[in-house]
Protein backbone atom coordinates (compact mmCIF):
# COMPACT_ATOMS: atom_id res chain seq x y z
CA UNK A 1 0.00 0.00 0.00
CA UNK A 2 2.85 2.37 0.80
CA UNK A 3 4.52 1.53 -2.52
CA UNK A 4 1.27 2.23 -4.38
CA UNK A 5 0.90 5.57 -2.59
CA UNK A 6 4.47 6.55 -3.50
CA UNK A 7 3.78 5.62 -7.12
CA UNK A 8 0.58 7.69 -7.11
CA UNK A 9 2.43 10.72 -5.73
CA UNK A 10 5.15 10.29 -8.35
CA UNK A 11 2.56 10.33 -11.17
CA UNK A 12 1.17 13.60 -9.79
CA UNK A 13 4.67 15.04 -9.48
CA UNK A 14 5.62 14.12 -13.06
CA UNK A 15 2.46 15.70 -14.47
CA UNK A 16 2.94 18.79 -12.32
CA UNK A 17 6.54 19.20 -13.48
CA UNK A 18 5.46 18.74 -17.09
CA UNK A 19 2.94 21.57 -16.77
CA UNK A 20 4.91 24.01 -14.62
CA UNK A 21 8.55 23.44 -15.56
CA UNK A 22 10.12 24.76 -18.77
CA UNK A 23 13.56 23.23 -18.29
CA UNK A 24 13.79 20.02 -20.33
CA UNK A 25 16.39 18.33 -18.07
CA UNK A 26 14.07 18.78 -15.08
CA UNK A 27 11.16 17.31 -17.03
CA UNK A 28 13.35 14.37 -18.02
CA UNK A 29 14.36 13.90 -14.40
CA UNK A 30 10.72 13.79 -13.27
CA UNK A 31 9.71 11.23 -15.86
CA UNK A 32 12.84 9.19 -15.15
CA UNK A 33 11.67 9.02 -11.54
CA UNK A 34 8.23 7.91 -12.74
CA UNK A 35 9.70 5.18 -14.96
CA UNK A 36 11.92 4.01 -12.10
CA UNK A 37 9.07 3.74 -9.60
CA UNK A 38 6.97 1.81 -12.14
CA UNK A 39 9.82 -0.63 -12.73
CA UNK A 40 10.30 -0.88 -8.98
CA UNK A 41 6.65 -1.77 -8.48
CA UNK A 42 6.72 -4.41 -11.22
CA UNK A 43 9.88 -6.03 -9.82
CA UNK A 44 8.51 -5.97 -6.28
CA UNK A 45 5.22 -7.56 -7.30
CA UNK A 46 6.88 -10.29 -9.36
CA UNK A 47 9.30 -11.05 -6.53
CA UNK A 48 6.48 -11.52 -4.02
CA UNK A 49 4.25 -13.54 -6.35
CA UNK A 50 6.84 -15.73 -8.07
CA UNK A 51 9.56 -15.94 -5.41
CA UNK A 52 12.16 -14.78 -7.91
CA UNK A 53 15.87 -15.43 -7.22
CA UNK A 54 18.21 -13.20 -5.21
CA UNK A 55 19.57 -11.18 -8.19
CA UNK A 56 16.07 -9.83 -8.85
CA UNK A 57 15.73 -8.78 -5.21
CA UNK A 58 19.13 -7.10 -5.39
CA UNK A 59 18.04 -5.24 -8.53
CA UNK A 60 14.85 -4.24 -6.72
CA UNK A 61 16.91 -2.76 -3.87
CA UNK A 62 19.18 -0.88 -6.28
CA UNK A 63 16.20 0.60 -8.13
CA UNK A 64 14.87 1.87 -4.81
CA UNK A 65 18.14 3.70 -4.17
CA UNK A 66 18.10 5.12 -7.70
CA UNK A 67 14.54 6.39 -7.25
CA UNK A 68 15.45 8.03 -3.95
CA UNK A 69 18.40 9.83 -5.57
CA UNK A 70 16.24 11.01 -8.47
CA UNK A 71 13.74 12.48 -6.02
CA UNK A 72 16.48 14.18 -4.00
CA UNK A 73 17.85 15.66 -7.24
CA UNK A 74 14.38 16.94 -8.17
CA UNK A 75 14.05 18.64 -4.81
CA UNK A 76 17.40 20.33 -5.35
CA UNK A 77 16.97 21.52 -8.95
CA UNK A 78 13.46 22.89 -8.32
CA UNK A 79 14.53 24.85 -5.23
CA UNK A 80 14.84 28.65 -5.31
CA UNK A 81 18.50 28.50 -4.36
CA UNK A 82 19.36 26.35 -7.37
CA UNK A 83 17.70 28.78 -9.77
CA UNK A 84 19.71 31.76 -8.52
CA UNK A 85 22.84 32.69 -10.43
CA UNK A 86 26.07 31.67 -8.72
CA UNK A 87 29.64 32.86 -8.99
CA UNK A 88 31.81 30.11 -10.40
CA UNK A 89 34.87 28.88 -8.55
CA UNK A 90 38.12 27.94 -10.28
CA UNK A 91 40.11 25.04 -8.87
CA UNK A 92 43.84 24.72 -8.51
CA UNK A 93 44.93 22.71 -11.55
CA UNK A 94 47.55 20.86 -9.49
CA UNK A 95 44.88 18.77 -7.74
CA UNK A 96 42.57 16.03 -8.97
CA UNK A 97 39.40 17.86 -10.11
CA UNK A 98 36.75 17.87 -7.40
CA UNK A 99 34.22 16.84 -10.04
CA UNK A 100 36.07 13.53 -10.47
CA UNK A 101 36.34 13.09 -6.71
CA UNK A 102 32.60 13.66 -6.39
CA UNK A 103 31.77 11.09 -9.07
CA UNK A 104 34.13 8.50 -7.58
CA UNK A 105 32.69 9.02 -4.10
CA UNK A 106 29.10 8.70 -5.26
CA UNK A 107 29.92 5.62 -7.34
CA UNK A 108 31.68 3.96 -4.39
CA UNK A 109 28.67 4.55 -2.12
CA UNK A 110 26.29 3.13 -4.73
CA UNK A 111 28.54 0.09 -5.22
CA UNK A 112 28.59 -0.42 -1.46
CA UNK A 113 24.79 -0.37 -1.35
CA UNK A 114 24.74 -3.03 -4.07
CA UNK A 115 27.13 -5.16 -2.01
CA UNK A 116 24.91 -4.63 1.02
CA UNK A 117 21.84 -5.75 -0.90
CA UNK A 118 23.72 -8.84 -2.09
CA UNK A 119 24.71 -9.61 1.49
CA UNK A 120 21.12 -9.29 2.74
CA UNK A 121 19.52 -11.38 0.01
CA UNK A 122 22.18 -14.04 -0.57
CA UNK A 123 23.66 -14.22 2.97
CA UNK A 124 27.18 -14.07 1.50
CA UNK A 125 29.81 -11.53 0.57
CA UNK A 126 30.60 -10.05 3.99
CA UNK A 127 34.29 -9.57 3.09
CA UNK A 128 33.38 -7.61 -0.06
CA UNK A 129 31.01 -5.47 1.97
CA UNK A 130 33.67 -4.73 4.60
CA UNK A 131 36.21 -3.89 1.88
CA UNK A 132 33.62 -1.63 0.27
CA UNK A 133 33.12 0.15 3.59
CA UNK A 134 36.84 0.98 3.73
CA UNK A 135 36.72 2.23 0.14
CA UNK A 136 33.70 4.43 0.83
CA UNK A 137 35.32 5.86 3.96
CA UNK A 138 38.47 6.81 2.03
CA UNK A 139 36.56 8.49 -0.80
CA UNK A 140 34.13 10.33 1.49
CA UNK A 141 36.94 11.65 3.70
CA UNK A 142 38.86 12.72 0.58
CA UNK A 143 35.77 14.48 -0.75
CA UNK A 144 35.00 16.23 2.54
CA UNK A 145 38.64 17.17 3.12
CA UNK A 146 38.92 18.87 -0.27
CA UNK A 147 35.78 20.90 0.37
CA UNK A 148 36.83 21.90 3.89
CA UNK A 149 40.28 22.95 2.68
CA UNK A 150 39.42 24.92 -0.43
CA UNK A 151 35.68 25.73 -0.41
CA UNK A 152 34.77 26.32 3.21
CA UNK A 153 33.36 29.72 2.21
CA UNK A 154 30.76 28.14 -0.12
CA UNK A 155 27.81 27.14 2.05
CA UNK A 156 26.29 25.17 -0.85
CA UNK A 157 29.23 22.78 -0.53
CA UNK A 158 30.25 23.11 3.11
CA UNK A 159 26.87 22.31 4.69
CA UNK A 160 26.20 19.12 2.66
CA UNK A 161 29.80 18.04 3.32
CA UNK A 162 29.22 18.50 7.05
CA UNK A 163 26.08 16.35 6.84
CA UNK A 164 27.97 13.77 4.77
CA UNK A 165 30.64 13.41 7.45
CA UNK A 166 28.01 13.05 10.17
CA UNK A 167 26.16 10.37 8.20
CA UNK A 168 29.41 8.49 7.57
CA UNK A 169 30.12 8.24 11.30
CA UNK A 170 26.61 6.98 12.01
CA UNK A 171 26.77 4.50 9.14
CA UNK A 172 30.05 2.99 10.28
CA UNK A 173 28.69 2.61 13.82
CA UNK A 174 25.51 0.98 12.55
CA UNK A 175 27.47 -1.33 10.27
CA UNK A 176 29.57 -2.61 13.16
CA UNK A 177 26.47 -2.82 15.36
CA UNK A 178 24.53 -4.73 12.71
CA UNK A 179 27.28 -7.34 12.45
CA UNK A 180 27.62 -7.70 16.23
CA UNK A 181 23.89 -8.12 16.93
CA UNK A 182 23.58 -10.68 14.15
CA UNK A 183 26.58 -12.53 15.51
CA UNK A 184 25.13 -12.51 19.04
CA UNK A 185 21.72 -13.77 17.87
CA UNK A 186 22.82 -16.27 15.20
CA UNK A 187 21.48 -19.22 17.23
CA UNK A 188 18.14 -17.57 18.07
CA UNK A 189 14.86 -17.82 16.18
CA UNK A 190 14.87 -15.20 13.44
CA UNK A 191 13.98 -12.47 12.84
CA UNK A 192 14.53 -10.67 16.16
CA UNK A 193 13.47 -7.02 16.69
CA UNK A 194 16.93 -5.66 17.55
CA UNK A 195 18.82 -7.07 14.51
CA UNK A 196 15.97 -6.01 12.23
CA UNK A 197 15.94 -2.47 13.69
CA UNK A 198 19.72 -2.02 13.47
CA UNK A 199 19.90 -3.44 9.93
CA UNK A 200 17.00 -1.26 8.77
CA UNK A 201 18.61 1.84 10.29
CA UNK A 202 21.88 0.89 8.56
CA UNK A 203 20.06 0.65 5.22
CA UNK A 204 18.23 3.97 5.76
CA UNK A 205 21.40 5.88 6.65
CA UNK A 206 23.09 4.33 3.62
CA UNK A 207 20.34 5.74 1.41
CA UNK A 208 20.74 9.18 3.02
CA UNK A 209 24.51 8.95 2.52
CA UNK A 210 24.04 8.21 -1.18
CA UNK A 211 21.46 10.97 -1.67
CA UNK A 212 23.74 13.48 0.09
CA UNK A 213 26.60 12.48 -2.23
CA UNK A 214 24.35 12.99 -5.25
CA UNK A 215 23.20 16.42 -4.05
CA UNK A 216 26.77 17.46 -3.25
CA UNK A 217 27.97 16.22 -6.65
CA UNK A 218 25.31 18.28 -8.42
CA UNK A 219 26.37 21.34 -6.44
CA UNK A 220 30.02 20.73 -7.35
CA UNK A 221 29.17 20.58 -11.05
CA UNK A 222 27.09 23.74 -10.69
CA UNK A 223 29.61 25.83 -8.76
CA UNK A 224 33.04 24.70 -9.97
CA UNK A 225 34.26 25.55 -13.43
CA UNK A 226 35.66 22.59 -15.39
CA UNK A 227 39.44 22.33 -15.14
CA UNK A 228 39.57 22.23 -18.94
CA UNK A 229 38.18 25.77 -19.08
CA UNK A 230 40.32 28.25 -21.03
CA UNK A 231 43.01 29.98 -18.99
CA UNK A 232 43.10 33.73 -18.71
CA UNK A 233 46.00 35.71 -20.20
CA UNK A 234 48.13 35.84 -17.04
CA UNK A 235 47.75 32.09 -16.42
CA UNK A 236 48.62 31.28 -20.03
CA UNK A 237 51.75 33.49 -19.80
CA UNK A 238 52.88 31.80 -16.57
CA UNK A 239 52.42 28.30 -17.98
CA UNK A 240 54.22 29.22 -21.21
CA UNK A 241 57.17 30.54 -19.23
Amino acid sequence: MIASFVGFLTVILALWVWRRENRKPVRLLAFSALATVIAQGVLGGLTVLLFLPAPISIMHACLAQTFFCLMASLVLVTSKGWQRKVELEVEDRKHVPLRKVAILTTASVYLQLILGAALRHSKSGILFHVAGAFLVTIFVLWFIGRIYKFFEHRTELFKPALILGFLLMIQISLGVGSYLVRLASRDDVQPLPVPVAVTTAHLAIGALLLATCVVLTLQVFRILAPTAAPLNLSQATQEAS
